[in-house]
C-alpha cells in the first residue's frame, strides 16, 4: 500500500502537470531545472501562482490578449515592466492575505532570478514593488510542567465525556505515543503519519525519516519512548489491526493509516481539555516545544536543533532563536 506521503506527492505531481500543460514552455523549463528539488506541495503552489499571473496578463495587457497562454515566449515575458508588475500586485492584493501576496512575490522572483542567471533576462520588475510586512505570529510552546500535565491528562482521560471515554480506552496508547513522539523528537505531522512499523528500530532506538528529496535521516528515541511504542504496538495489534495487514505505524479507529487532519484534531482536543489556558495547541506547538527545549539544553546551538528538526537550511531554524530568548527572559522575570 502506498504511504500517505507517496500518495500525496503523486496527487500533487498530477495536478502540477495538468497546470503546466497550459503554461508557457519556459515555465516547464524552470520547473524541470530548478524546482524539482522542492516539496511537491511547494512546487504546486509556485505553478498555481504562475497560472494566476499568466491568466491576468492574458486578460489585462493588450499585447497578450490574442495570445494563447501556452504560446507566450520568454521574449514576450521579458517585456513586462515595473508598472505592469505593480498593477498586477495591486490587483492580486485585493482580498488576499499578506502571506499569499508574499508567496506570489517569492514565486515571481524565483522565476526571474533563474532566467537572469541564465542570461536570458536582464531584470526583475517585481523587485521595486513593496512587499507587505507580515505581522509577527506568537509562537506557542509548552513549559516542562505543562508537557507532563498534557501527557498525564491523556493517560488519565482527563475532561473526556462518557462518549469520548469509550473511544479513549481503545486509542489512549496511540494518542499518548503520537503526542509524546512529537514532544520527544520534533517530528512533523507529515512525517508522523507516513511512518511504518518497520521504520522503528527498537534495537538501535532509532526512527527512519525522509530528509530532503531522496535522502533519509535517523532520529534517536529515548528508552522510555521506545517502551511506549512497544506497548502501543501490542495494543495496536489487539485493538486496531488484529489481522496484521496494515503497515502504517499509527492507525485510525477504522484500522487505516491515520491522516494529518486526525492528528491535528486530537492534539487540539487534548490541549483544550487539559491546558485550557492556551487558546489553541497544535502539532506545531509541540514541535516548537521540542525545538526550544533542545535549544535550552544545548546552550543555544542552532546547528544541532536544525539537524534534529530535519531542516536543510539554518535560516529555517532561526525563528526559534528569538522565541527561546523571549521564553527565558519571561522565566527570569
Amino acid at each position: 500500500m502506498a504511504s500517505y506521503q507517496t500518495t500525496r506527492d503523486q496527487d500533487m505531481n498530477r495536478k502540477t502537470q495538468e497546470k503546466l500543460n497550459n503554461l508557457p514552455e519556459f515555465i516547464s523549463t524552470y520547473i524541470t531545472k530548478n524546482a524539482m528539488n522542492l516539496a511537491s506541495t511547494t512546487r504546486y503552489g509556485y505553478i498555481s501562482n504562475y497560472t494566476v499571473f499568466f491568466e491576468y496578463i492574458n486578460d489585462n495587457i493588450d499585447r497578450f490578449n490574442d495570445k494563447k497562454i501556452s504560446d507566450i515566449t520568454l521574449e514576450d515575458f521579458s517585456t513586462i515592466d515595473y508598472n505592469e508588475a505593480e498593477d498586477f500586485i495591486r490587483w492580486y492584493s485585493n482580498g488576499r492575505s499578506k502571506s499569499a501576496i508574499n508567496r506570489m512575490f517569492s514565486s515571481m522572483s524565483a522565476l526571474y532570478r533563474f532566467f537572469i542567471r541564465q542570461h536570458k533576462l536582464t531584470s526583475d520588475p517585481f523587485l521595486a514593488s513593496e512587499r507587505p510586512k507580515i505581522d509577527e505570529v506568537k509562537m506557542v510552546s509548552l513549559k516542562k510542567e505543562e508537557e507532563l500535565k498534557l501527557l498525564d491528562g491523556i493517560a488519565n482521560g482527563e475532561g473526556l465525556s462518557d462518549r469520548q471515554k469509550k473511544y479513549h480506552e481503545r486509542l489512549v496508547s496511540r494518542d499518548f505515543c503520537i503526542i509524546m513522539l512529537i514532544l520527544d523528537t520534533g517530528i512533523k505531522v507529515s512525517e508522523l503519519v507516513d511512518l511504518d512499523v518497520d521504520d522503528i528500530d527498537f534495537k538501535d532506538k532509532t526512527i527512519t525519516l525522509p530528509y530532503g528529496k531522496n535522502n533519509i535521516r535517523y532520529v534517536t528515541i529515548r528508552d522510555e519512548m521506545a517502551d511506549m511504542l512497544s506497548s502501543y504496538l501490542d495494543d495496536r495489534k489487539e485493538k486496531l489491526d488484529p489481522l496484521g495487514s496494515e503497515t502504517a505505524l499509527f492507525l485510525s479507529r477504522k484500522g487505516t493509516r491515520i491522516t494529518p487532519r486526525s492528528v491535528q484534531r486530537l492534539v487540539k482536543k487534548y490541549g483544550k481539555l487539559i491546558l485550557p489556558d492556551y487558546k489553541h495547541i497544535s502539532p506545531g506547538s509541540l514541535r516548537a516545544t521540542f525545538a526550544l527545549d533542545l535549544l535550552d539544553e544545548n546552550g543555544g546551538d542552532i546547528t544541532q536543533v536544525s539537524k534534529a528538526l530535519g531542516h536543510e537550511h539554518l535560516s529555517t531554524t532561526s525563528i526559534y532563536i528569538n522565541a527561546s530568548t523571549n521564553r527565558n527572559s519571561k522565566a527570569t522575570q
